[in-house]
């Protein structure tokens, strides 16, 4: 079907826009009712056909040709739909995976630090266990007013890295008033340098946060260093894994650290075993001083069982303990002043 010129008369291509006799603009030809077929051939001069070049885009209403970026086409105006590019196909996808692997990562890290929060820390081998027990067993060293110059001694624990310290009540105040050597409160902390060889620095003060007057013990908490500044952030204390004092059983090994100032300034050892039980106390034939009191007794795993303690005691039955049998308070039973330590 040919275009015939409406000027010059002349037979022109269905297809064509301006006439190929006189240059005229042509009328647009009727569109076609259905669209053309996806692959559009054009005749050539020898009759064979050639496909469309693949940087073209062919109308299907008018068959022109248009450019491959062409959102309507020249002849007609009709509009194409054009696909989303390769290139922000891939974009847009690449977007999502991103997002998603971010997704993962987050609740992979997340249940890790979880994990890390509550899983139990994997045990040391005794000769590790018993180090950081040495290390977190400090001294502890209170001026009295009623003495100038004078000082209660004693030990203390290290419950954790925030400065938390466990001791006996007699070691800071008088067991029976519950008066505070000290009015205003000054204890200082003395802590044992790299290796046990050699005497505690005295380094932080601390505060008392609480006490416990019926079981002779005491909660401390490190608040400036020894000459009264501020603490960094990082205190660098060692501290000691909590143990289960129910679990205890005559016989078991037990370890008893401290400061009670025989033979030297340096932390002490000594060992022995649970002798057996009185009520709210273990006994042990290991070795305690007054010194020792506050300080570190600990199970094989290194673990703090109970708190040594060596003074007056109204416990019935505990004055009249004959020999060397040394007693120690449960850590169980200092569950109030544990549950103020935690962070």
């Amino acid at each position: 079907m040919s275009l015939v010129c409406p000027t010059c008369h002349t037979a022109n291509r269905a297809n064509a826009r301006f006439c190929a006799g006189c240059g005229v603009l042509l009328p647009l030809a009727p569109a076609a009712p259905y669209p053309a077929p996806a692959r559009v051939q054009t005749a050539s001069a020898a009759g064979a056909t050639a496909p469309i070049a693949p940087t073209l885009k062919i109308c299907p209403r008018c068959q022109s040709q248009n450019g491959l970026g062409a959102s309507a086409c020249r002849q007609c105006g009709h509009r194409f739909t054009t696909p989303v590019s390769s290139k922000r196909y891939w974009r847009t996808r690449l977007a999502v995976l991103v997002g998603i692997a971010a997704a993962v990562l987050l609740l992979v890290a997340g249940a890790s630090s979880l994990w890390a929060r509550f899983a139990a820390p994997a045990p040391l081998d005794p000769e590790a266990a018993l180090q950081r027990a040495i290390q977190a067993t400090v001294q502890v060293m209170v001026p009295e007013d009623s003495q100038p110059g004078g000082y209660s001694a004693g030990s203390g624990t290290v419950l954790n890295q925030d400065g938390y310290i466990l001791t006996n009540l007699h070691v800071i105040a008088d067991p029976d008033t519950g008066q505070l050597y000290n009015q205003l409160g000054v204890v200082y902390i003395g802590v044992t340098p790299a290796g046990s060889s050699k005497p505690p620095v005295l380094r932080y003060q601390a505060e008392v946060v609480d006490t416990d007057p019926v079981l002779d013990l005491a909660l401390l908490r490190v608040v400036a260093l020894e000459n009264g500044s501020g603490v960094p952030r990082n205190l660098g204390l060692t501290a000691v894994p909590i143990g289960d004092s129910d679990k205890v059983q005559i016989g078991d090994a037990v370890t008893v650290l401290g400061y009670p100032g025989l033979g030297g300034d340096t932390i002490t050892l000594t060992r022995g075993t649970v002798s057996g039980f009185l009520d709210n106390w273990i006994k042990t034939d290991a070795e305690t001083n007054h010194g020792n009191s506050g300080g570190a007794a600990i199970n094989a795993a290194g673990e703090l069982i109970g708190v040594p303690t060596a003074g007056n005691s109204e416990d019935p039955g505990v004055e009249r303990l004959p020999g060397k049998i040394g007693l120690i308070r449960p850590i169980n039973l200092a569950h109030n002043l544990l549950e103020q330590a935690q962070p």
